[in-house]
């Protein structure tokens, strides 16, 4: 789920020296070197178009790191928010910056739970604690309730005391955590977009 695995990013290196290799390098000999008048046309325009596609291709991903990195603080101030003001200074940093690695996957919810990942399935558990369901594939959640779907049904899950009940279905799930005061979003999504939301790629 997280970001990309190595090999990718390799073949994404490679791709990205052999285009500079042939589109700048190359081009840039041809010009200090050739005496064919035309050669030295041919080779500018190559150099000069070279030029303006990896300057555009770097404004776009600084303009889309600067825009992931407002959406990420603006989420991350949110969750914080979810937590008393006395207890938010006791919340380790990197519960709200720890996103995985090249084999595992984590994002928070409200302290101290996050949901994690670190074989093959994905489980709500106390921040590096206990684990505490198995299997959840959908959720939402406000500051006081998480409303949950795993392998075997629904479930509305308490923050504050850490326990849950279950339910057959997601309307009775929702029907229970909106008699207990649920404010949070009706419509459960996937693992995938709350980790995407919370690395910056949604709002």
């Amino acid at each position: 789920m997280p970001g990309m695995g190595l090999a990718v990013v390799v073949m994404l290196l490679v791709g990205a020296g052999l285009f500079f290799l042939v589109f700048v390098i190359i081009p840039l000999i041809v010009l200090i070197c050739a005496e064919n008048e035309n050669t030295v046309r041919v080779a500018r325009r190559i150099f000069i178009g070279s030029l303006t596609l990896v300057a555009g291709a770097i404004l776009i991903i600084g303009y889309k790191e600067y825009a992931s990195g407002v959406r990420r603080k603006a989420y991350i101030r949110k969750l914080r928010a979810y937590v008393p003001a006395e207890l938010r200074e006791r919340v380790p940093a990197e519960f709200y910056s720890y996103t995985g690695d090249y084999d595992s996957w984590r994002f928070p919810l409200v302290w101290p739970y996050e949901i994690a990942c670190y074989e093959s399935e994905p489980v709500l558990q106390r921040y590096r604690g206990d684990e505490l369901l198995h299997g959840i594939t959908h959720l939402a959640f406000d500051p006081n309730l998480l409303v949950a779907g795993n392998s075997s049904g629904w479930i509305v899950f308490e923050f504050a005391s850490g326990k849950y009940e279950q339910y057959s279905s997601e309307g009775e799930a929702f029907s229970e955590g909106r008699r207990r005061g649920f404010t949070g979003d009706t419509h459960p999504e996937d693992l995938d977009t709350h980790y995407r939301r919370f690395i910056g790629v949604l709002k």
